[in-house]
C-alpha cells in the first residue's frame, strides 16, 4: 500500500503475507520485485517494477516478466500493467508485484 507523509512516500508490505514493516521511497527511484516479495515468489521478476518519486506524486512503472497489478482503493477494479507501461499512484493504492 502506498502512504504519503509529510512529502514523503512508502511503501507498506503486506503483513498477512509476511512481509510487515515499510520501505520509504526516496527522491527519484527505487526497483522492487523477488527480494521484496520473497524467495518462494519465483513468478515475480527480480526488478518487477519500478516506483518513482518526485515529491509530489509516485509513478509505477512495470519492468517484469509478469504484469505487475495496481489497486486504487475503494470503487475501482485492479489494473494489470503490462512491463514498459506506467501509471500514478495515489496514497493508499495497492501494488500486486507479478
Amino acid at each position: 500500500m502506498l502512504a504519503d507523509g509529510a512529502a514523503r512516500f512508502r511503501l507498506v508490505r503486506d503483513a498477512e503475507a509476511g512481509h510487515a514493516g515499510c520501505v520509504l521511497i526516496p527522491q527519484g527511484s527505487i526497483e522492487v520485485g523477488r527480494q521484496d516479495a520473497g524467495p518462494s515468489f519465483k513468478h515475480v521478476s527480480r526488478v518487477q517494477a519500478r516506483l518513482y518519486q518526485d515529491g509530489a506524486t509516485v509513478r509505477l512503472e512495470s519492468a517484469g516478466g509478469h504484469p505487475t497489478g495496481m489497486w486504487g482503493g475503494p470503487g475501482t477494479s485492479w489494473r494489470w500493467i503490462p512491463k514498459g507501461e506506467s501509471c500514478n499512484l495515489e496514497a493508499g493504492a495497492h501494488v500486486a508485484l507479478g
